[in-house]
């Protein structure tokens, strides 16, 4: 008997532990925001809160508190006890039924998580959170990637989608002739298709607005929908391409990229000037304006003129190689007529040596005699010079 009860009571608190988890998982009829992180959800998680109670702030007013006021007016006993009984049933009531504006729901995917909130619209938030990072170029979050707003969950099925998002669709599709596209992403089910999903929005979207045109470039509004296991979340986004796909740390890349790359323009048009404040690139007229300093030291102009000291040092080379060839030439010809006159005129020309000197003698003979004939040589250059 015992034993039995004891199993009985055991099976309703595992229920009522399952009731309070069933209200903290993703199921339909939420609103809320689906964050992706890179395996850091913990502080995925505390970087969401940050930056939605900022800007929720801003936009709506501080969220309301717990404690309320209770007056003590002076008075008897009673009245005190009865203002004590009422501040205890108050508290009572709050610590049941209060929800925060944004809390965290199991998503029951890895890497994704869904924050719940009690706001009337979710997109106005994100547009609003996405759109400063981009002008400003500030990185406001480092693990939270993709801050998704998602207006409404239901169960992943064709009859649910087209009964859940149409109050979605009439608030969104307002203008004439609106341009759109759909995204379609799912994890964790096989349950649903591309293709049955996009078909229940196509035909909510010919029902409200007939003139909205499919543009899958550059839309103006973007269908979202994110399944995960048996529920799908859906919402509608403007500039969803332009907004890097909402992908907060890319947009604060992209405005640092754009920053550099308005600074290179200037460096490279100071670069295309040349030293002394010279434009390259204007052709002749600056050519004639400016000047280069040549290898040596010295200096010369753009034109022709610059030229001339290099000619004139040139042709004066010429002139002194010429000279010198000239004079090697007639020493060649004045020491082979020497020696072809000593051979001639000496009297013993023949094989025989002179006796006691072995033959020196006649070599210095020949030495002798083509000395004056060199000299001769030499000593043309000189007088051909003179004025």
């Amino acid at each position: 008997m015992n034993e039995k009860k004891r199993k009985q009571k055991q099976y309703y608190v595992n229920q009522a532990k399952r009731a309070r988890f069933e209200k903290r998982k993703l199921h339909p009829g939420l609103r809320g925001f689906l964050c992706t992180t890179n395996n850091k959800e913990r502080e995925c998680v505390r970087e969401a809160y940050n930056i939605l109670n900022e800007y929720a702030n801003q936009m709506y007013g501080a969220e309301d508190s717990v404690q309320e006021e209770v007056a003590a007016a002076g008075g008897t006993s009673q009245d005190v006890e009865q203002s004590l009984e009422a501040e205890l049933a108050a508290l009572k009531e709050q610590k049941v039924s209060k929800e925060r504006r944004f809390q965290q729901v199991e998503s029951g995917a890895k890497n994704c998580i869904f924050i719940s909130t009690q706001l009337e619209q979710t997109a106005p938030l994100v547009e609003r959170i996405a759109r400063e990072i981009r002008d400003t170029g500030t990185q406001r979050t480092r693990y939270l990637l993709r801050l998704i707003p998602v207006q409404v969950t239901c169960k992943a099925t064709e009859e649910d989608i087209r009964a859940s998002a149409e109050s979605m669709i009439k608030e969104a599709f307002t203008e004439i002739g609106v341009s759109y596209t759909t995204v379609f992403r799912s994890r964790n089910q096989a349950q649903l298709s591309q293709t049955d999903a996009q078909s229940a929005i196509n035909s909510l979207i010919d029902a409200v607005c007939p003139t909205a045109r499919l543009d899958h470039k550059t839309p103006t509004l973007t269908v979202l929908m994110e399944v995960i296991r048996n529920v799908i979340c859906l919402g509608v986004v403007r500039d969803y391409f332009a907004m890097k796909k909402y992908n907060l740390v890319e947009l604060a890349k992209a405005a640092g990229e754009e920053g550099e790359g308005g600074t290179g323009e200037g460096e490279t048009n100071a670069e295309a000037k040349g030293e002394g404040g010279c434009d390259e690139t204007d052709g002749k007229k600056e050519s004639e304006v400016c000047d280069t300093s040549d290898g040596a030291g010295g200096t010369k102009s753009a034109g022709d003129g610059g030229e001339s000291g290099e000619g004139a040092t040139t042709e004066a080379k010429s002139d002194a190689e010429a000279a010198t060839k000239d004079e090697d030439g007639a020493g060649a010809v004045g020491g082979d007529s020497a020696a072809a006159g000593a051979t001639a005129g000496s009297p013993k020309a023949s094989s025989d040596p002179v006796e006691g000197d072995n033959g020196q003698s006649s070599a210095a003979e020949a030495e002798s005699a083509q000395e004056p004939t060199k000299r001769t040589a030499t000593e043309e250059p000189r007088a051909a010079d003179a004025p």
